[in-house]
């Protein structure tokens, strides 16, 4: 059916739309009473992958074009902005968004829609008074609100003591719900909408929690544990997206913030994810440290997701060098009680404190060296022997990589990729380098072992 096809039987409904100049109160009394199951059901074209906006129509206010963290994720409705055809008394029951997302809704044309909004902490009130007027759809599935099939009067919300707020939207007017909001409403006539999903940092919490009708195959799914561990990788963080200085603490716990919270306090000793940048407790994730220093703390340590993911690589660029944008700096203070907390701080890269990051057993140590001269270079017999001492020495922790203009020491070894970090920066500039890479051989100018009990000693290409 199209557009113009929509709306000519929108004009030959018996039940005629409101007028414009009908007050709102009264057209919301006036759909309420009228629904009975004698009625003359009304179409709604929804879920329509489609835009209305061009490329270069409404700037950032495109929605098929939003800045989101999700830019990652082609999901129609999603990251994928649909459309919805409206006639009078067309309604969308009470729901969230998939996965608790955030959602924008924009009229293009038509007439207005009513809204309804339960606050997020509120929702738990609303989930009590749904399973008690809906309880064989709570026998089915405890989820059912997610079918978008249970529509809930103003009256019983007041009956069952849930708080709602209304919202009248006309068209070139935009409705943004918040994470965990439930919502419902209803058109006044017809009218084109457009709508999509998206997501910042405050949603990440609500996204851990977030559950999931297991009865509708077509649910929508994010794996956050992949999604959190690849969030910091380029492009997809970058300044306008997630802040100048980024950086989320989310631990086994059930813990969350970042750097959209900047007030919020973490009790106990935390550390960096070497490999995902996630911040977690140290004694939630390796409690074998739990009574350890800051100062005595392993260099590198992973987090609890991480580690269960074994043996997957890290994600690197091309080149297999991949530093990540933003420093994030956690100052630790005492409170009156002595007790240890640590106070998250946004903080310039010239004030961020070294930070840990990935707990491994590094190779054992070289056992001696090739022959070597007065100033201490190792001078080996052929090429291939010098190739085979610069990647033995490489895979040594503690091990010091000279460049032309800078040094680094080798913070930590991962099969093929070791972690550097580079004199006189923070460890956020760490990064992870494959030692079979051509692009990192023709950079480096020397290797140096860890400094053993006798006099050093340096290979030299």
């Amino acid at each position: 059916m199209s557009p113009v096809e929509f709306q000519a039987m929108t004009d030959a409904a018996t039940d005629k739309e409101p007028e414009d100049t009908e007050d709102p109160l009264e057209v919301e009394r006036r759909f309420w009473k009228g629904l009975r199951g004698t009625m003359d059901p009304p179409t709604y074209g929804a879920d329509i992958v489609s835009t209305l906006f061009g490329d270069a129509d409404a700037l950032s206010w495109n929605l098929n074009d939003l800045n989101t963290i999700l830019r990652k994720i082609d999901l129609p409705g999603v990251t994928q902005s649909m459309l919805y055809f409206g006639m009078w008394r067309a309604m969308f029951a009470f729901h969230t968004e998939d996965m608790d997302l955030y959602s924008i809704n924009y009229v293009h044309t038509g007439k207005p829609k009513f809204w309804y909004g339960v606050p997020p902490d509120a929702a738990p009130q609303l989930e009590r008074a749904a399973q008690s007027m809906f309880p064989e759809k709570h026998h089915e599935c405890h989820q059912f609100l997610r079918h978008k099939t249970s529509l809930i009067s103003p009256a019983r919300l007041k009956e069952f003591g849930v708080p709602f707020y209304r919202a009248f939207q006309k068209p070139g007017e935009f409705i943004i719900t918040f994470p965990a909001t439930y919502h419902q409403g209803f058109n006044l006539g017809f009218n084109i909408a457009e709508a999509v999903n998206f997501a910042t940092l405050h949603w990440i919490p609500y996204g851990l929690k977030a559950k999931v009708c297991k009865c509708l195959p077509d649910s929508v799914r994010i794996d956050m544990d992949s999604f959190l561990t690849k969030i910091f990788e380029e492009p997809q963080c970058g300044p306008e997206l997630m802040g100048d200085d980024p950086w989320i603490f989310s631990c086994t716990c059930g813990k969350y913030c970042s750097s959209n919270n900047h007030h919020t306090e973490v009790e106990e000793q935390w550390f960096e994810c070497s490999r995902c940048k996630i911040w977690a407790h140290v004694r939630c994730v390796h409690s074998d440290l739990a009574d350890t220093v800051a100062e005595d703390l392993p260099q590198s340590l992973l987090c609890h997701r991480c580690l269960a993911a074994g043996d997957r690589p890290c994600s690197l660029s091309s080149g297999g060098v991949g530093r990540r944008s933003g420093t994030a700096s956690k100052s630790a203070v005492r409170s009156s009680g002595g007790k240890r907390k640590k106070e998250a701080v946004v903080s310039s890269k010239k004030k961020a404190a070294k930070e840990p990051a990935i707990v491994m057993s590094p190779p054992k140590k070289a056992k001696g060296a090739s022959k070597s001269n007065e100033v201490g270079a190792i001078t080996p017999k052929s090429a291939t022997k010098d190739k085979a001492a610069v990647r033995k020495y490489l895979t040594v922790k503690g091990s010091t990589i000279r460049f032309e203009n800078m040094e680094a020491k080798v913070a930590a070894v991962e099969g093929k990729y070791i972690r550097v970090h580079y004199k006189g920066e923070s460890a956020d500039n760490d990064e992870w380098l494959s030692i079979t890479s051509k692009e990192l051989r023709q950079r480096i100018v020397a290797v140096e072992p860890p400094a053993p009990k006798s006099k050093d000693s340096t290979t030299t290409i």
